[in-house]
């Protein structure tokens, strides 16, 4: 029986495929090749229909297509491809059994050059496919705000703080965010810090801060991307003039001129280039005629005071076509001086190709009152001011910045399906310290006692009444880079690859009490080294997008070249600043590569945006970030012998720093006009270097010294919340709110040379996590902004053309560490802050024409109830400093403070940053 019914089925299968085969006799196919009907390239990607036969398909990577199980007669082959006619072939007749080839041709559309027609829109208050936190502010949201540089921009962004020149982003050190200035990275390689950040807000195209896990394509940064688009040439000549004016001698101009390009671009079509060329010149400088004087009573108020000091003066040498120069008078006639200059030239030879040409420069003279220099202790933001050289800060350091960049870039269209970029760039960064504009071995040694006579108020007072300050130095560092990468689309993926090699040359130079002897005749303290390293990196991502749900998933391959010089100082076994252990560990932790050195580290990343509904998303990234380390830990004391107490030597077997972060939130527009968004963060920093003490024989003794190791860590968690309000009965606004807490092992990598210096034991450095300096933990802020237009009705019609901009912000005062009455130790480190502290912004603005022109009038007012910004707690009180209360009060005796003490400590004008400002503007389009 079983027998029986194999063979039935047996049978039955035989007679099904009979027919089949039968019926698939009855049916024929058409296939073929679509390809551009002018350049005979394969079109992938094309719809192909056989209307008759209901039957269709999409061509393949060559062109291809072949459509099946079409019943016997005549049909017309008809293919559509976005950006191309659409096109049919003439009857073609299937017959039962075979294939018929139709090949066909498309002629891409010719789009007539005809007047150019602006599109606006607004953007999404929900992106539903970004899995990152990136904000986003245009240069109209700029020109509405009171800011005057980027790193006033970044100031109002949920998770951020700034204080003087330093940057934090969710809780990171300064030097851990990178400035990405038209895809050239803005970084002074020395210290770590970005230098973008006085960057004139007004030459902004867009700001996008990324502080989540951000784009594998971005790398060298633990912390956040700030990415600035410059604006660029325009088909239309236009132009624009601002001048303005305000309170402490601050003036600002800038001149914008754009359009096609009158030199290049006339040369260029007379020759016979094909093409458009558009250019950009823009001019800017801002000056302040501002020192800082003590009112007597703790607090702090500014002096205007031009002309009542020599210009300021610096060594510094530049050159141009082979001549070098210094800065004259011109250029520093203020306290405070910042001068920049760009050319920036677009070539668009047709819709498939664009070349881009940028050059820019900028240059700063200062005394560093809003600065902080390097060697200071720890990375809380005290501003470097010169208090000690007030009654002749003409003696006091003067810093001259210079800032280079150039790039090449060239653009390809890849039809509709992707693109190609290659870019050449050269970064160039210098800064100059002296003291006016004298050579180290110029330099006179303070003496107040032995300048003047006894009884003469100046021999014992707090202040330096003769002789320079004691430092002179000079960093430079130059970055050449390649940098390709290609974006291509396959049906639900667009993989993205890029390569990036970086050349750098870095110098760096310091010398410390110039007038002490020294056998090499470079003073007390000094460091110098020349290095060339390498670094670069390969990532490829794909990002996959299936039915709304959005997954970018990448990976990157960072490397890094130590360079010949650290190599060679690796090699002499007679250089002591190099311990045999770090010879040791670098040939073990590092490859070879054509006899050169260097690590590789892998990154993976992984973005998720899950839409809900149109209007919600839930969204989650993971990213595994590194950071190479400030090169003043790889390479300090390379090189050079310092007879200076308790050396500081770099390690050039530094691993990168090392961060994990997780980031979860929803977003939810929950009213047509009104959204709100939720982001919870965390973030986990290895491999923080810090100073540890060795010691080692000298002769007879024991000498300490401290070498940079990988060993801190730190972690930052927090919430953001985000409620944002688009434009509607005149009025936008924006609240958001951070609470972040950040802690580590400590704020200082030189926290334990500072205890040996101060005479106490490194051991006795904190070994658990504390809180760190810059910890913050709470952030609320309001934008609100109103604008009144041409649509405006009749009954406040005194209002067209005018807007109101407010920008509200309080935030947790600076962290400090609590002590007793016996100045002793009450709480952990850093465990309080200062008064929370709340500043307002406003911008008033009108404009109206004249002439055929443009005028916009606008008035701005910064901290406008002058409310005390303290930068330095007395940590007796949690509060500023104020002589006769907590720490600093002379009828304690206890606490042994003088007069001494309230005019270096207590009447220091830094101690509270600026009150209320003001800035009248004028802005001329044309």
């Amino acid at each position: 029986m079983p027998r029986l019914a194999r063979l039935t089925t047996a049978l039955i299968l035989l007679v099904l495929a009979c027919v089949s085969s039968a019926h698939a006799q009855d049916k024929g196919s058409i296939s073929g090749r679509v390809t551009d009907r002018k350049t005979g390239h394969a079109l992938p990607f094309a719809t192909v229909t056989v209307p008759g036969a209901r039957r269709g398909g999409l061509t393949d990577s060559e062109g291809q297509y072949l459509i099946g199980g079409i019943s016997a007669g005549s049909y017309r082959v008809k293919v559509q491809f976005l950006g191309y006619r659409p096109d049919s072939s003439g009857l073609v007749t299937v017959t039962p059994g075979r294939t018929v080839v139709v090949n066909l041709q498309l002629e891409d559309v010719v789009v007539r050059e005809i007047k150019a027609v602006e599109v606006t829109g607004e953007r999404r208050l929900v992106e539903v496919k970004q899995g990152a936190t990136v904000r986003s502010v245009s240069s109209g949201d700029i020109r509405n705000m009171a800011v005057q540089t980027v790193s006033d921009v970044l100031q109002q962004q949920a998770g951020v703080t700034t204080e003087n020149d330093q940057i934090h982003v969710r809780g990171g050190r300064s030097d851990e965010t990178i400035f990405v200035v038209n895809g050239v990275t803005n970084r002074d390689l020395v210290t770590g810090q970005s230098t973008a950040g006085q960057l004139n807000a007004r030459s902004v195209e867009e700001v996008n801060v990324a502080t989540g896990a951000y784009d594998v394509r971005y790398g060298d940064a633990l912390s956040g991307v700030v990415e600035v688009k410059l604006r660029g040439g325009t088909d239309t000549f236009s132009g624009g003039l601002t001048t303005g004016s305000g309170t402490y001698g601050h003036r600002n101009f800038q001149l914008v001129l754009a359009g096609p390009d009158p030199v290049i671009g006339r040369a260029a079509r007379m020759a016979g280039a094909p093409g458009k060329f558009a250019s950009i010149l823009d001019l800017s400088g801002e000056l302040f005629d501002t020192r800082f004087l003590s009112d007597g009573t703790g607090m702090f108020q500014h002096v205007f005071s031009p002309w009542q000091r020599d210009r300021l003066r610096s060594s510094y040498t530049d050159s141009f076509l082979g001549h070098t120069f210094h800065y004259g008078n011109f250029f520093s006639p203020s306290e405070d001086n910042k001068w920049s200059g760009r050319y920036g030239l677009d070539w668009t030879p047709n819709s498939t190709h664009k070349l881009s040409l940028n050059f820019s420069k900028r240059i700063a003279i200062d005394q560093g009152f809003s600065r902080t220099f390097i060697n200071a202790t720890g990375d809380a933001g005290d501003p470097a001011f010169p208090w000690v050289w007030d009654h002749r800060v003409d003696h006091a350091p003067t810093i001259f910045e210079d800032n280079v960049q150039s790039s090449v870039e060239w653009r390809r269209t890849l039809g509709l399906t992707g693109f190609t970029t290659l870019q050449l760039s050269r970064y160039f960064f210098a800064q100059r310290q002296d003291v006016q504009g004298k050579m180290w071995w110029q330099y006179q040694e303070p003496d107040d006692r032995g300048t003047f006579a006894p009884g003469d108020p100046r021999r014992d007072d707090f202040f330096l009444d003769s002789g320079d300050d004691n430092t002179w130095q000079d960093r430079r560092s130059t970055s050449t880079t390649v940098d390709w990468n290609l974006t291509r689309r396959i049906k639900r993926h667009e993989l993205e690859v890029g390569v990036r090699h970086e050349f750098q040359s870095v110098q760096y130079v310091t010398i410390q009490d110039p007038w002490v002897f020294d056998p090499s005749g470079l003073g007390d303290a000094h460091d110098l080294w020349k290095v060339h390293p390498m670094v670069g990196d390969m990532y490829l991502r794909d990002r996959i997008e299936y039915e709304g749900f959005v997954a970018n998933l990448g990976v990157r391959g960072d490397w890094w070249f130590i360079g010949r010089e650290a190599e060679r100082a690796l090699a002499d076994t007679s250089d002591h600043n190099i311990t045999a252990a770090t010879r040791d560990d670098f040939y073990h932790d590092t490859r070879s590569f054509f006899g050169r050195r260097y690590k590789l580290h892998l990154s993976p990343r992984v973005i998720v945006a899950h839409p809900i509904t149109e209007n919600s998303s839930f969204f989650f990234n993971y990213g595994e970030f590194i950071q190479n380390p400030s090169y003043r830990y790889v390479y300090s004391k390379l090189t050079s012998v310092s007879s200076e107490a308790f050396p500081l030597l770099g390690n050039p077997n530094l691993n990168p720093e090392v961060s994990v972060n997780y980031e979860v939130g929803g977003k939810y527009e929950f009213l047509k006009n009104m959204a709100i968004n939720t982001t919870f963060f965390v973030k986990d920093v290895y491999d923080y270097p810090a100073a540890t003490d060795f010691q080692r024989s000298q002769g007879a003794s024991l000498v300490d010294f401290f070498v940079y190791l990988n060993g801190h860590f730190a972690r930052s968690k927090g919430i953001e919340i985000e409620w944002e309000k688009r434009r509607t009965n005149y009025w936008s606004g924006k609240l958001t709110y951070t609470f972040s807490q950040v802690k580590g092992k400590s704020s200082d990598p030189n926290a334990q040379k500072v205890v040996e210096e101060s005479g106490g034991n490194a051991a006795e450095t904190p070994l658990s996590e504390t809180y760190v300096t810059w910890n913050r933990p709470h952030k609320l802020s309001l934008n609100a902004d109103i604008r009144f237009d041409d649509q405006t009705p009749d009954r406040l019609a005194w209002a067209r053309h005018a807007g109101l901009h407010l920008f509200v912000q309080g935030e947790s005062g600076r962290a400090y560490t609590p002590v007793s009455l016996f100045s002793t130790q009450a709480a952990e480190p850093n465990s309080k802050n200062g008064p929370f502290q709340i500043t307002t912004d406003i911008h008033l603005d009108r404009w109206f024409r004249m002439g055929g022109r443009r005028y916009d009038v606008s008035l701005s007012g910064l901290n406008v109830f002058s409310n005390h910004i303290i930068n330095r707690i007395d940590p007796m009180t949690g509060r500023g400093r104020v002589w006769g209360v907590g720490s600093y009060d002379p009828n304690d005796p206890l606490l042994n403070v003088n007069d001494y003490t309230r005019v270096s400590q207590v009447e220091d004008p830094s101690n509270y940053g600026p009150g209320a400002q003001y800035r009248l503007q004028l802005d001329v389009d044309f």
